[in-house]
């Protein structure tokens, strides 16, 4: 395991957000971090370029703006779960869902949260096959990528009616394919 006492993020590998397409084809921990030295968000993945290439926070860190994209490679690939949830309970960066210490000082913001649902015809089976062409077993595969072995079954039987986009990109950067699942932009109502 690691220390995350040991870790220093500015010191690593990094990339300017911008050039995310360069980033290596490794299996690793990336840590989002902004032009002041604090790290945004935390996250893991089989292969980091791949995760980038449409990864979840980018409009976010893009807002931020400055933000460097620095990676600590992890050859052991089931380590990667541990060691990303040490580092994101050691750093507590923001973007990680990670509560807040607000200052009587600090104004409150609020977030305005815009949901949008496709339909992808067929999902379950493109996963099942996608596992069943990796090799590795779906308990592997799913603590891979973050959740319950029972959750990754029902979701190539087709018994989950909606899966958030942030497993199916878990799922996604675990098995190293692209579902080519997007969101079109939406315009205001």
């Amino acid at each position: 395991m690691i220390d995350p006492q040991t870790i220093t993020p500015t010191q690593l590998p990094s990339l300017p957000l911008k050039s995310r397409n360069k980033l290596p084809k490794t299996p690793g921990i990336y840590f989002a971090i902004d032009s002041q030295g604090t790290i945004q968000y935390i996250g893991r993945s089989v292969d980091i370029n791949q995760r980038w290439k449409q990864h979840h926070r980018c409009d976010q860190l893009e807002e931020v703006g400055g933000v460097q994209i620095a990676w600590l490679e992890v050859s052991e690939q089931g380590l990667l779960l541990d060691i990303e949830r040490a580092l994101i309970k050691w750093f507590d960066p923001p973007l990680n869902n990670a509560s807040i210490a607000y200052s009587s000082t600090t104004p409150l913001l609020m977030d305005v949260v815009r949901q949008v649902k496709i339909s992808v015809p067929d999902l379950h089976e493109r996963i099942r096959e996608a596992r069943e062409n990796d090799g590795r077993s779906a308990q592997v595969l799913a603590t891979l990528a973050g959740i319950s072995t029972a959750y990754w079954y029902q979701l190539e039987a087709g018994k989950r009616k909606w899966v958030s986009e942030e497993v199916l990109r878990q799922i996604e950067d675990v098995l190293g394919i692209d579902f080519n699942v997007r969101f079109e932009s939406c315009g205001d109502d």
